[in-house]
């Protein structure tokens, strides 16, 4: 009997073409789905159906075997989903019938509870259920299922009125494009362990993994070039720390002679001669490696000082970190840059729970070489990631703050041939980390489409100040132009090509609006950014500015006017882009709606305690009045400074 967990993906076609039996063991609970979540799922696969899209995954299930002989197993994780998706099939009927039942017989079955499978028969003959249920808890968990049940028939019958042909398309796409990832476990599992597993380390397999199992399957004729290769993706993965820790970690030892300082780059041939261990691909991994090999979530297990260290590291090298993206975000932006050089079509949109689905043309055809290359750009642009884009870093106990760290190489002494690696702390604000923080908290934070094409440039240049000029004319191209194209296809365009907008297509006019609360926050942001790069010089206490999330629209002279208050505007200049700033919500409900001194006694006192709110209220509340004069000039003057920026950087 194998001691080895085997996983797979299944359509509900594959699973009709087996004779295979689920049962519902007794220490499961019985159904808990609320009509959201069902809800939800209906909708999800309705909206996968008819947007074209190649497949769904339904989530994972956990299973084992329960006989030696018959293909009958327990299902011990995932049994709503597939509860859910057994009422689904038994509503939509017809060539989905075989995924109800085997030779007559239910395919979902449930341990000691008889009356229950045989109110799952009843169904599924479409005859009258007259049993009777052992106790509140069996009664209360087939409530849920009837109401399930209720709900997508409802559900079908309203989506699909008078409309078969729409409905047989909804059929066969759940037959064909949902897939469900199928994990079998050992007999002989200990499934208390397990249970403990699943439960405080999370043994669901997540998509980038079985992405990676994918990848690498196709890298036959060496089985330590998989492995090594395998390692290189396991660096890369991990995106709570640095690449060339992680690389330590894998390797088990230190990478910093692979590192040139120079073109700032590793020697990739070098680094696969030294990751060694066992291959995770060619036999399924045992359940012993699996609990043994998946960290806890909190990556605890991780002590970065045990690394070989510079003698004059300081304790701050060390600050926590985490990324601005997760590592399934990360694949899909190498994706589209590999399909980019490939001449290929883009992918549709990045969506981390699409991860599988945006890689699928790709997986299908794919070759060793093609595995390879693709594995290799990722540790490219991976080493260039965490070289020149923003991280989260924890420099107090409460406190994160986005930082660079560039990543040096020095000796430990004069004319030593004994290097380390150092991530030393930046000395205030610099123009690249600002913008990239802009971007960061003004756009959506799962897409982040601006980062395709400024990585792909990365792989051009090392130089910060080109890719600082490179980063500011494409956020002018994307954000301030007329371009009516959506976000992914704006980021497309500019790969490999140096951004270039004409004059005419530049587009500020939103500054001229009264929009009050509806402006766009970007606007805010950009400001912020603005002003920081184009007037440093004239204000030294902006130099430690940095950009935190703001979410909330401020009145300078508030909506609700008080009869003491001598420094407020008209109607006609309330909702104006001079009248208004981008702050907290906590500093929003601080300022209030109380008159003009008020505010700016507050804002003035945070100021002294380094807690500057907002660059655009400093120069508004360096005046102690304000008016409609004032408040229309610091409008004209916020948008020649805009202006004068967006020109200088098209």
């Amino acid at each position: 009997m194998s001691n080895s967990v085997a996983s797979g993906i299944f359509s509900i076609n594959d699973i009709i073409a087996t004779d295979t039996i689920y049962n519902i063991p007794r220490y499961q609970r019985l159904y808990v789905w609320t009509n959201d979540q069902v809800t939800t799922l209906l909708e999800d696969i309705q909206h996968a159906c008819f947007t074209e899209r190649p497949l769904f995954y339904l989530g994972g299930v956990l299973i084992v075997r329960t006989s030696d002989t018959l293909p009958h197993f327990d299902l011990i994780d995932g049994q709503q989903r597939f509860t859910t998706l057994w009422l689904l099939c038994l509503t939509l009927g017809m060539e989905l019938s075989g995924f109800l039942e085997v030779e007559e017989k239910s395919r979902l079955t449930f341990s000691i509870r008889e009356d229950v499978t045989r109110y799952f028969d009843a169904i599924r003959k479409n005859k009258e259920f007259k049993g009777k249920l052992n106790g509140q808890l069996e009664a209360g968990s087939l409530t849920k299922i009837i109401y399930a049940k209720n709900l997508i028939r409802g559900f079908v019958a309203t989506e699909f009125k008078d409309q078969p042909e729409r409905l047989e398309k909804f059929r066969n796409y759940i037959r064909y494009q949902v897939k469900v990832i199928i994990s079998t476990v050992p007999v002989k599992t200990n499934l208390n362990k397990l249970f403990e597993v699943i439960n405080n380390r999370g043994l669901q397999l997540q998509h980038h993994e079985i992405l990676k199992s994918f990848i690498l399957s196709k890298i036959t004729s060496d089985k330590k070039v998989r492995i090594r290769y395998g390692k290189i993706w396991n660096a890369c993965a991990d995106m709570t720390d640095y690449i060339e820790r992680n690389l330590y970690y894998e390797a088990s030892r230190s990478v910093v002679e692979f590192y040139n300082l120079h073109n700032g780059q590793f020697d990739f041939a070098g680094l696969l001669r030294i990751m060694d261990g066992k291959d995770t691909v060619a036999s399924p991994m045992t359940l012993s490696a699996i609990i043994e090999s998946r960290p806890p979530k909190n990556n605890e297990f991780k002590t970065p000082r045990e690394l070989e260290e510079h003698p004059e590291t300081k304790d701050d090298e060390y600050e926590n970190v985490r990324s601005i993206l997760t590592f399934p975000q990360l694949l899909q932006h190498t994706l589209r840059i590999y399909l980019f050089r490939s001449g290929k079509k883009d992918i549709p949109q990045i969506t981390e729970k699409d991860l599988l689905v945006s890689f699928a043309a790709f997986l299908k055809d794919l070759t060793e070489k093609e595995a390879l290359a693709f594995i290799e750009l990722l540790f490219k642009i991976r080493v260039r990631f965490d070289k020149h884009v923003i991280k989260w870093v924890t420099t107090s106990p409460n406190t994160e703050t986005h930082l660079i760290k560039p990543l040096q190489k020095q000796r430990k002494k004069a004319y030593s041939q004994t290097f380390y690696f150092r991530r030393e702390k930046p000395s205030g604000s610099d123009a690249f980390t600002l913008l990239q923080s802009m971007l960061y908290h003004s756009q959506q934070k799962t897409t982040l489409h601006w980062l395709t094409p400024f990585l792909y440039k990365m792989l051009s240049t090392e130089n910060r100040d080109e890719l600082l000029i490179y980063l500011q004319k494409l956020d002018n191209a994307m954000f301030c132009t007329k371009d009516p194209d959506e976000l992914m296809k704006r980021s497309w365009k500019y790969l490999g090509k140096e951004v270039k907008v004409a004059p005419e297509a530049i587009n500020l006019e939103a500054l001229k609006k009264s929009d009050g609360t509806g402006f766009w926050h970007y606007w805010f942001y950009k400001l912020e950014y603005v002003l920081w790069f184009m007037e440093r010089q004239l204000h030294p206490d902006w130099r430690n500015f940095k950009m935190i999330s703001k979410n909330s629209i401020e009145h300078v002279s508030p909506q609700s006017q008080k009869r003491q208050d001598f420094n407020t505007v008209s109607k006609a200049c309330l909702n104006t882009f001079g009248n208004l700033a981008l702050v907290t919500r906590n500093i929003n409900s601080e300022y209030g709606h109380n008159e003009y001194n008020v505010k700016q006694r507050k804002f003035l006192n945070n100021k002294k305690d380094n807690r500057l709110d907002s660059l655009k209220l400093d120069l508004i509340y360096a005046s102690d009045e304000w008016s409609d004069d004032l408040c229309n000039a610091h409008n004209l003057k916020m948008q020649q400074v805009m202006k004068d920026y967006v020109e200088k950087y098209t």
